[in-house]
This record gives C-alpha cells, structure tokens and sequence, in this order.
C-alpha cells in the first residue's frame, strides 16, 4: 500500500513495493540487451523475490541505462536460447509453470 499526495493510503494495483517474482528487460549504454528474472522460492521465512525499486537497484548495478519491467508474480518467465525460466517454484523446487499472456520477442 502507498499513501497519494494528501496521506490517503490507496492500492498498490501492481504490487510495485511488495517482493515478487519479476521480469524485466534493459539496455546498456553500449547497446547490449539484458534480460532480468527474479524467482519467487516456496517457503521461505521472508519474502523472496523483488519488488519494483529493487530489481530497478540490481538492473543498475549490471550498468543497464534503460530499463522496461515486463511481468510480475506467477506468470513471470523467460525463454532464453531454449531454456525456460519460472518466476515461482513448489515446494519440490520445480517450476509452477502458468500461461505467459504477453510477450517480448528479440532476434
């Protein structure tokens, strides 16, 4: 939850400062594209995952300039050079595996 300008507390409709799975693409000064996930783990004690500000702190620390956040939560993936990675696991470890409504293609 985040308060407007006058102190009223209103939703936080994206989840932006709760820590989740997330995905999100970025891009360098030099032109190189990095793509990001964060996976949401099962169990554990403390929240795992990253909420907006943080996946924006860890985009800047590979130096990415420009960044777009892409997906959040359980339907949060990546498909890179073949290999499919999940924004959240089971208890097992294995991947909960959801439809992926939108996507970004880059060749």
């Amino acid at each position: 939850m985040a308060d407007n300008e006058i102190g009223e507390t209103v939703r936080d409709a994206l989840g932006s400062q709760s820590p989740n799975a997330r995905s999100a693409v970025g891009l360098k000064a030099d032109g190189t594209v990095v793509f990001a996930i964060a996976t949401q783990l099962p169990d554990a004690s403390v929240p795992t995952g990253l909420t907006m500000p943080e996946m924006a702190n860890f985009l800047e620390q590979l130096d990415v300039q420009t960044a777009l956040n892409l997906d959040g939560g359980s339907s949060t993936g990546l498909y890179i050079k073949g290999q499919t990675y999940w924004g959240r696991l089971n208890q097992d470890g294995e991947p909960i595996e959801r439809p992926i409504k939108s996507i970004l293609v880059v060749r």
